[in-house]
C-alpha cells in the first residue's frame, strides 16, 4: 500500500513512508492499526527492499551525477565496449521480468542494476548510508507507528557477489542472457546484514513477526535465517 507508480503492483516503492493515494491515507494507517489492536489482532506489512522505483528520490538524485550524496546508493557500473565499438551492459545477466538486467543512465553515462523491471532500480547494500536510510524510513517508521512485523520480500537477494561475473546462459534466460541466480541468491553478506537488522533495528521493537521470502533456497541454507542460534527471520 505504498506511494507507487504501480509499474510492478506496488511492488515498486517511491516512498516508504506514504500511501498509495486511492489506497488511504497515513492517518487511515494509524486507524487500521489501531482498530486492529484494539480488537487483538496484528498487521504485517510488505518489506521491499532490494530495490525501489526509479522515481524515488534517492534514485533520481542518484542517478543525476556521479558526485552526488546518494551516487552510491545504488549499483552503477561502467559500459563494456564490445568489438565494434558498441557500449554494451557491464556483464550478462538476465532481469527477472525478461530482458537485461541492466538499463544505461544517459545523465551518469552508467549502467544500473535492475533484478526486475528497469523502474525498479536494486539498492547497493554494501553502502551503509543506504542500509542507515532503509532501515529508518522502511523499518523503523512503520515500527514506531505499531506495525508487529513484515513479510520480507526476495529477502534473499540483497547481497551480490561484487565482481559481478558473467553468468551461465541457461534456463530461461537462454539463449540471450545468464541466469546469475548463483552470484545474488544468499550472497556472501546476507547473513552479516540480517544480523545487523537485528541488533540495529528488528530487536528493539516487541519480537515483531519477520517472514522471509527465499526463492531457490535450500533447507540448509534455509536454516542460516531462521534457526534460533541464527536469529535472522521468524519464518520462510
Amino acid at each position: 500500500m505504498y506511494a507507487s507508480p504501480q509499474v510492478d503492483f506496488g511492488y515498486d516503492i517511491s516512498d516508504y513512508e506514504a500511501v498509495y493515494p486511492p489506497y488511504g491515507t497515513l492517518d487511515d494507517m494509524d486507524k487500521l492499526i489501531k482498530g486492529l489492536h484494539d480488537r487483538g489482532m496484528k498487521l504485517i506489512l510488505d518489506l521491499v527492499v532490494n530495490h525501489t522505483s526509479d522515481q524515488h528520490k534517492w534514485f533520481i538524485e542518484s542517478a543525476s551525477s556521479k558526485t552526488n550524496d546518494k551516487a552510491d546508493w545504488y549499483i552503477w557500473k561502467d559500459a563494456k565496449v564490445d568489438k565494434d565499438g558498441k557500449r554494451q551492459p557491464p556483464n550478462n545477466w538476465g532481469c527477472i521480468f525478461g530482458g537485461s538486467a541492466w538499463e544505461w543512465c544517459k545523465a551518469r553515462e552508467q549502467y544500473y542494476l535492475h533484478l526486475f523491471a528497469k523502474e525498479q532500480p536494486d539498492l547497493n547494500w554494501e553502502c551503509v548510508a543506504t542500509r542507515e536510510a532503509i532501515y529508518q524510513s522502511a523499518l523503523r517508521f512503520w515500527f514506531e507507528k505499531g506495525v508487529d512485523g513484515f513479510r520480507v520480500d526476495t529477502a534473499n537477494m540483497y547481497s551480490k557477489v561484487q565482481s559481478y561475473p558473467d553468468a551461465p546462459v541457461e534456463g530461461r534466460f537462454a539463449p540471450s542472457y545468464g541466469d546469475a541466480s548463483k552470484y545474488y541468491s544468499n550472497g556472501p553478506r546476507i547473513h552479516e546484514f540480517y544480523k545487523e537488522m537485528r541488533r540495529q533495528v528488528i530487536d528493539n521493537y516487541n519480537d515483531p513477526m519477520m517472514v522471509g521470502e527465499l526463492p531457490g533456497t535450500d533447507i540448509e541454507e534455509t536454516l542460516r535465517y531462521v534457526s534460533t542460534d541464527s536469529n535472522e527471520l521468524s519464518m520462510v
